[in-house]
């Protein structure tokens, strides 16, 4: 099993879920297709390469470790 580690680290830093009645919801990790974006990105793949990027995103396994609870900001 092949692994990479991202560590992702910003002052503001925020996820966005799926959207319920016009409302967005954040949550405290990435989703699926964030990471597979970021991966693909450095892969050099195009947002045409649908079929390439499908494949990739079903080859992934992903978890989430959080180290420091960041704080809700609303603006």
């Amino acid at each position: 099993m092949d692994v990479l580690l991202l560590r992702l680290e910003a002052p503001l830093m925020s996820f966005g879920a799926v959207m319920i009645d016009k409302r967005g919801v954040i949550q405290r990790y990435p989703a699926l297709s964030a990471v597979c974006g970021l991966l693909a990105n450095a892969l050099g793949f195009h947002h045409r390469d649908t079929d390439a990027l499908e494949r990739l995103q079903q080859r992934l396994r992903y978890a989430c470790r959080e180290d420091r609870r960041g704080e809700r900001l609303r603006d």
